[in-house]
């Protein structure tokens, strides 16, 4: 046994469904026009029986009516006999007809109206039970918000023809105003993938799922749906939903300078960027919001980027991969050759200052960036003195080593720290500054500079250039100082 509603199986004499709920009737619900048409049907047989009826006792009537007239007369022709041998005659000659003869029995009757009743319930169950009847019920039920009996209609229904457009679009009302959003968005999919569906219903159960999922703030689904749906007219109408890869205005690649790391997009980016160099590994951003370019100096760079709309969907991820590989700075060109000297010598280093640091060594020990930083012209002492020189880059990339042996020749007993300090004390003692720092009496401060050396007669002296420094801006002055290197004696070099 089957609930005529939700097709549920149910046990024998069940009154109620334990599934959809309603209430079962062994006879259909009241239906007017049902009722109509087995009235008339029963009315129409009944005429039938009693007109038969009526049409055999006419003439009955009419058979006893001709017979009382012939008995009648032949009566009256016999008027001489007397009274008793015309009532003898009378009774022997006229005879009484049998009005029940012809008749047909009651139980006839009762037989033709149970028939009828037989029929007329044939007819309501044939009714009740033909797909257009349940279809009716069920558009009647869902007027009138009766749900679950509406679902369980269609159901029935969807059983027989699973495929019938016009019974999957009504169903998926049903499911929508009873909340019943799974069975909804199935109900949907189906639609759409229905062979009869046009291209305007197609569009139009889009959105409908559409706004299921904007309801369900399910911005994922919607975008799944729209680009995998490939309908431009969809794409067009909710593009705000779609997302951009970000674009990198840096193609990956190997450099040998360095590069700012720079990416665009219209919609908010993520990125993480890690460098790799001389085994070290550096996480330079992780997962953060981009906002400005970032400086790729040295080594490996490894780039990861998304971006994210304003629904919180992402994009495919980008990757790329930067190498900067910088060259090796130049070596530092030296002032001196190597060989033996007579002279007092000053030995200076060129290079880029602004993007190296040279460091040097003078007992002839490999250079590196834990050596003597060369910061101005060195003095040569007396005697053999191997020096190297090494340059040294901002990434620690280091030059060629470059070494040189010089043989000072000439003796000398001032050295030049010596001379400084001397020439710091003449000028104290001349009032030209007032402290051993240099302060001037004017403001500024006095700075001593050795800018090489000069012959006196058989002997050496230094040359001392004074240069004021205010407001951390240096100035040279037209003012120059000898030290002599055997004697110390100071004098201003006109």
């Amino acid at each position: 046994m089957k609930c005529p509603w939700c097709n549920a199986e149910l046990k024998d004499g069940s009154v109620l469904c334990p599934t959809c709920g309603n209430e079962i009737n062994m006879v259909p619900d009241f239906d007017p026009e049902i009722e109509d048409q087995c009235r008339e049907t029963i009315e129409t047989m009944t005429k039938d029986i009693f007109s038969t009826d009526s049409k055999k006792d006419k003439s009955s009537q009419k058979k006893i009516s001709n017979a009382s007239q012939k008995n009648l007369k032949s009566n009256v022709s016999n008027a001489g006999n007397s009274q008793g041998k015309l009532n003898n005659k009378s009774n022997d000659s006229i005879a009484v007809p049998d009005y029940n003869k012809d008749k047909a029995p009651k139980w006839i009757f009762f037989i033709v109206i149970f028939a009828a009743l037989i029929i007329a319930s044939v007819i309501i169950i044939i009714i009740v039970t033909s797909d257009s009847y349940k279809l009716s019920q069920a558009q009647k039920a869902y007027a009138g918000k009766e749900y679950d009996k509406a679902r369980g209609l269609y159901e029935v229904l969807l059983e027989k023809e699973p495929d019938d457009l016009a019974l999957l679009t009504e169903y998926s009302y049903v499911l929508f105003d009873s909340n019943k959003t799974a069975e909804y968005e199935t109900v949907l999919y189906k639609i759409v993938d229905n062979a009869d569906v046009s291209d305007v219903q197609k569009e139009q159960t889009y959105e409908r799922l559409i706004y299921l999922y904007s309801g369900q703030q399910n911005y994922q689904k919607i975008y799944d749906l729209i680009t995998t749906v490939g309908n431009p007219t969809i794409l067009e109408k909710y593009k705000d939903f779609l997302t951009h890869e970000p674009e990198l205005v840096i193609v990956p690649g190997l450099y040998d300078l360095p590069q700012m790391m720079s990416i665009s997009g219209s919609d908010e980016i993520y990125y993480t960027l890690v460098s790799e160099f001389n085994g070290n590994t550096t996480v330079l951003a992780e997962d953060e919001i981009y906002r400005l370019p970032v400086l790729m100096e040295i080594g490996t760079y490894k780039l990861t980027t998304y971006s994210k709309n304003k629904y919180g969907l992402t994009s495919d991820v980008v990757e790329a991969k930067y190498i900067i590989e910088i060259a090796n700075p130049l070596e530092p060109e030296l002032s001196l050759p190597e060989g033996e000297y007579i002279s007092p010598q000053l030995l200076e280093v060129f290079y880029d200052s602004d993007n190296i640091i040279v460091y040097y060594t003078s007992d002839g020990s490999e250079p590196d960036a834990t050596s003597q930083m060369y910061t101005g012209s060195i003095f040569v002492p007396y005697g053999m003195t191997t020096y190297k020189f090494v340059s040294v880059d901002k990434y620690g990339l280091t030059s060629n080593i470059v070494s040189i042996v010089i043989d000072m020749q000439y003796e000398y007993e001032v050295m030049p720290d010596a001379a400084y300090d001397m020439l710091i004390e003449y000028l104290l003692e001349k009032g030209t500054i007032v402290s051993e720092d240099g302060i001037m009496p004017e403001g500024g401060c006095l700075n001593l500079i050795l800018t090489g050396f000069a012959p006196v007669g058989k002997n050496y002296c230094y040359v001392f250039d004074e240069a004021m420094i205010v407001d951390d801006i240096m100035t040279y002055l037209d003012v120059r100082y000898s030290v002599d290197m055997i004697t110390g004696e100071i004098s201003k070099i006109e």
